[in-house]
């Protein structure tokens, strides 16, 4: 996101975060059709703390970003959270960046 004239759509963000998953899950033996709005992270992909923490990590240097309040999608009413949809990521991205 270098120029700060162009303006974020969801389907870019969207698009990021599944090329992020993809290369995440590139050399797993997981059967899944696609990766879309409606997967989830850790039933769907089985995504561990170790591959969110990555997956934070590729937002946040793809965004320039280290200020995203992960802790408000990750913990809800003061615990955690225990998997996500593609489309609560895309949400919050959206309306953080």
């Amino acid at each position: 996101m270098n120029n700060p004239e162009k303006k974020l759509q969801k389907k870019d963000v969207l698009n990021c975060i599944i090329t992020f998953l993809e290369d995440i899950t590139s050399d797993w033996d997981i059967e899944y059709a696609s990766i879309g709005s409606e997967t989830l992270l850790v039933k769907d992909l089985g995504l561990k703390s170790v591959q969110m923490v990555q997956l934070v990590m590729k937002i946040e240097s793809h965004y320039v970003r280290k200020d995203l309040p992960f802790e408000e999608l990750f913990m809800a009413n003061k615990g955690p959270i225990y998997d996500l949809r593609v489309s609560e990521l895309i949400d919050f991205l959206y309306t953080h960046l």
